[in-house]
């Protein structure tokens, strides 16, 4: 039996509904969590551990229950699907804890995926890029040091002032400055 077209239809706009709500309410944690603490950390606000938990559970659980109750939509395909997309869930619950960057006038210790930490002067900023695709700020140092700085994180109007204050005017294209200037007044990166 096949459903109406509107049932499809229905559906895409309740998930996209729902989907710009969820990033509508990380936007605006970003803000909370940056006026709450005067600290000079950027850190992922509470609801990124939220919703990789959820994306997690959701996921594995949709993969666990596809193969006890199975049905002729049922595959290795629509398994290994919902599995990636539980291992996501876990790269977001993981980048919740290791994204953690201490910021200060002389420069950034930062956090990678891998666990360990690097630190780079502004001084020694060879580049500053903003990605809207990938929604983070990309440094890169004079001796090859990569950090990425996610745009989801709380704490960017205070590091976008740094990087303007301190890093050589040459590091920082003229697009990136635009966006930089911007987070500095509090007007954050849009995530969606």
């Amino acid at each position: 039996m096949q459903h109406p077209w509107w049932r499809y239809v229905l559906q895409i706009c309740l998930w996209f509904i729902v989907t710009s709500w969820v990033m509508g309410c990380v936007s605006k944690n970003r803000l909370k969590s940056n006026s709450k603490k005067k600290s000079k950390t950027l850190s992922h606000p509470a609801s990124t551990f939220f919703i990789g938990c959820f994306g997690f559970v959701f996921f594995a659980g949709i993969s666990i229950l596809s193969n006890v109750y199975a049905n002729k939509t049922t595959s290795i395909w629509t398994t290994l699907t919902f599995v990636t997309f539980a291992l996501i869930a876990t790269i977001v619950i993981a980048d919740y804890f290791l994204a953690r960057h201490e910021i200060s006038e002389s420069g950034i210790n930062f956090g990678k995926m891998t666990g360990t930490r690097g630190y780079i002067q502004w001084s020694d900023l060879e580049s500053v890029e903003f990605s809207s695709v990938m929604q983070w700020f990309k440094l890169k140092s004079n001796d090859g040091q990569i950090a990425h700085i996610s745009s989801m994180l709380s704490g960017l109007p205070e590091f976008a002032r740094l990087i303007i204050k301190n890093a050589p005017s040459t590091a920082i294209s003229a697009d990136t400055r635009v966006v930089l200037e911007e987070t500095a007044k509090g007007s954050l990166p849009q995530l969606w």
